[in-house]
């Protein structure tokens, strides 16, 4: 399978990449990526793409204007009605979904993520791009690289973790059109990485 991965030089994306440049199922790899990846990559399977911008785009720009060009791009490309695109989007536990709510913290990134992932759903959910692209939503909280002794309720997920389900949506699909939160991608990912599956088939 072909995986297009944008967000790479990130904490969750790093993880993401790692597992997928092991994956026997993904066969090619394309990276997308606005700064160099660090350190370089030497595996034979993913292709680089650099995004050039002369500034530092904010948010907005980010989570709307480049999520839904690249939607609008993948919805350009040859596809079976049997086989559409699959499109992952990586939102957040405390995103907003309605704009005209109240928020006191991070109240402008937080609804900008919302509406982001809203869109995107709509998007695909459209009649011309139902048989061309599927959409999931996950909304991970409090990422980190270890497992700590808190509650599940409370701990968040790991970062190995999140990779490995967010690569078993992508491969196995199933869920497309949801928004899954935390505690079901905490749940997933601990029994892919406890079963040895995180960057495996």
């Amino acid at each position: 399978m072909k995986v297009i991965l944008t967000g790479a030089t990130g904490f969750i994306g790093t993880e993401v990449l790692r597992q997928a440049l092991i994956h026997p199922s993904i066969t090619t790899l394309v990276v997308l990526s606005r700064r160099a990846l660090s350190p370089p990559i030497t595996h034979p399977k993913p292709k680089t793409l650099g995004i050039k911008t002369s500034f530092v785009p904010d948010q907005r720009l980010v989570s709307l204007t480049y999520t839904n060009a690249l939607a609008t791009a993948l919805t350009q490309l040859p596809t079976s009605p049997t086989q559409p695109t699959r499109f992952l989007f990586t939102g957040g536990a405390l995103s907003i979904s309605d704009p005209n709510s109240s928020a006191l913290f991070m109240g402008p990134a937080r609804k900008v993520k919302g509406e982001a992932e809203m869109e995107i759903l709509a998007f695909a959910a459209r009649p011309e791009n139902r048989e061309k692209i599927e959409v999931v939503v996950t909304r991970p909280a409090m990422v980190h690289a270890l497992m700590s002794g808190l509650p599940a309720s409370l701990r968040g997920v790991g970062v190995k973790e999140l990779a490995a389900v967010t690569l078993d949506i992508v491969l196995k699909w199933g869920d497309e059109g949801k928004v899954l939160d935390n505690a079901e991608l905490a749940k997933r990912g601990v029994l892919l990485v406890k079963a040895g599956l995180e960057g495996k088939k």
